[in-house]
């Protein structure tokens, strides 16, 4: 063959370069790309026609943990049942189903019917949660440059930010013992370029609880040129304002569900128009000043000024840091990040998640819902936020955080560690809201959080989770069990093992 017919069949021979996984399409949306056609092709005339077999796949997993430890008063063994389906090699789709049992090894005080804690399946939430997760993830491209990316997770969250995180940051579903929560993420990304210049218009959608309750959000946002502009709207319609008492000083009713009953209006609402510039290389680095501009109906209205930046290191960027410092300014009965991680337990009662000992004496003790707190305890001022924040692609996160404001209360310290890797899986949580300063541990204002999964053979995990949470409990300290309640500290410790049987 001479050189000009061996460079023929090289090029109509020549593979049109390998196809991207599903993974890289679904898990990072990347650059819109063009799609290539194979071209022209040689076809043995005495070979099959046809389609190829289908080469579409369910992969998943089904798996049984069994575990012993305690909540609350009970000694427990939990056992769960789950199952996961993934669908992505046919559509980019991953869900799973799990049942949790408790079941109690001895009846403590205060006294419960029965061997299942009937107080994880007394409200429609704790059937909505047994959808442990479910993702949709994909991204299209379109035109030259455009390129169009949706994600919907459901299932616990465990740190949501909405935009700069001036309405909601650090926002947790499942930190009440006694209830599991399935709520929804999603983001929808439209991007390309307009005027030559990088163009993006993205919706976020948060609702904590599938069944209903506590908070719904959403924001809006456009770039261009580095510029940015969004609206954030957040509320809980159901949020308390004024709890029920009994006929005892400090003593509130439990209603339906195991919940504090609470009179008169309800609900909470929050509104915000962001302002941010980012300048970058689109490479290895970011950084910008951006303006929060925010409003709590009825409650007070809040200014946040701040700088964000983030860094990539590696060769393959795989390594981001970040840091974030703010200065907030606030009228009367404005509380920066309303929604924060310790909301799901303030909204009924802005006690930290302790009673202590003392409790008589010590001016931690408050009872009132976080609406009447924020109204009645909050004055104007200046406060302030600083956080760090690191990331691998590999699949470990970490952030620190602190948040000074005015008033009772005003210091919180965050911080939260995360490694998500292939078969081992390692969450920490720690927060600390208090009236000096946020880095002391203490029973009241305290959560803590730690869950660890790791193998010892192919088929076997071993779990451990243990953590001081919240809850709402009959008012033993007054001797009105039946009739009374507050919100305290829940502490939760668990061990097992798990078996898994892939496919």
């Amino acid at each position: 063959m001479d050189a000009a017919g061996l460079a023929l069949a090289l090029l109509l021979f020549a593979p049109a370069g390998a196809a991207a996984s599903p993974e890289s399409l679904v898990e990072i949306p990347k650059p819109a790309r063009a799609r290539i056609g194979r071209g022209e092709v040689l076809v043995d005339a005495g070979a099959p026609q046809g389609p190829a077999p289908s080469q579409r796949k369910v992969h998943g997993g089904a798996r049984l943990s069994l575990g012993f430890g305690h909540v609350l008063e009970d000694p427990v063994a939990a056992l769960v049942p789950s199952i996961m389906i993934d669908l992505r090699e046919i559509a980019p789709v991953r869900f799973g189903f799990a049942v949790p049992l408790r079941l109690r090894m001895a009846d403590r005080a205060p006294d419960d019917r029965g061997v299942l804690r009937l107080q994880e399946w007394n409200e429609a939430g704790d059937f909505v949660a047994l959808l442990h997760e479910f993702r949709y993830a994909d991204a299209r491209a379109f035109g030259k440059t455009g390129r169009f990316a949706i994600r919907i997770d459901a299932g616990r969250q465990h740190d949501v930010m909405l935009g700069h995180g001036s309405l909601v940051r650090g926002f947790a579903n499942s930190l009440d013992v006694d209830r599991r929560r399935t709520g929804l993420l999603g983001s929808f990304v439209l991007a390309g370029r307009m005027v030559e210049q990088p163009a993006e218009l993205q919706l976020d959608l948060l609702a904590s609880d599938l069944a209903g309750s506590q908070i719904l959000g959403t924001r809006l946002g456009g770039r261009w040129a580095g510029a940015g502009v969004g609206v954030s709207v957040v509320g809980d319609p159901t949020a308390p304002r004024q709890l029920a008492v009994t006929g005892m000083p400090e003593s509130f009713e439990i209603g339906r569900g195991g919940q504090l009953r609470s009179i008169g209006s309800r609900g909470v609402l929050g509104a915000a128009v962001d302002l941010e510039y980012q300048a970058t290389d689109r490479w290895r680095w970011s950084v910008g000043p951006y303006l929060d501009l925010d409003m709590l109906a009825s409650l007070g209205k809040g200014a946040h000024v701040g700088a964000d930046g983030e860094v990539l290191l590696g060769r393959r960027r795989g390594l981001m840091l970040g840091a974030t410092a703010e200065l907030t300014v606030g009228s009367a009965g404005y509380d920066p990040a309303y929604f924060d991680v310790l909301y799901t337990a303030q909204r009924w009662q802005t006690m930290p998640l302790g009673r202590p000992d003392d409790a008589a004496d010590d001016t931690t003790m408050v009872t009132s819902p976080k609406y009447a707190f924020v109204a009645d305890r909050i004055p104007k001022g200046v406060g302030g936020m600083g956080a760090l924040r690191m990331s691998h692609r590999a699949g470990a996160t970490a952030r620190i955080e602190y948040r000074a404001r005015p008033g009772d209360f005003g210091h919180l310290f965050t911080l939260l560690l995360g490694v998500d890797v292939p078969e081992v899986g390692v969450f920490a949580r720690f927060a600390h809201r208090g009236q000096k300063h946020g880095f002391e541990p203490k029973l009241a204002g305290t959560l803590a959080q730690i869950e660890i999964r790791v193998p010892v053979i192919r088929w076997i995990d071993v779990e451990v989770a243990a953590g001081w949470m919240f809850a709402i409990r009959p008012d033993v300290r007054t001797g009105a069990a039946d009739d009374g309640g507050f919100v305290a500290g829940g502490g939760v410790i668990s061990a097992g093992v798990a078996g898994k049987v892939p496919w």
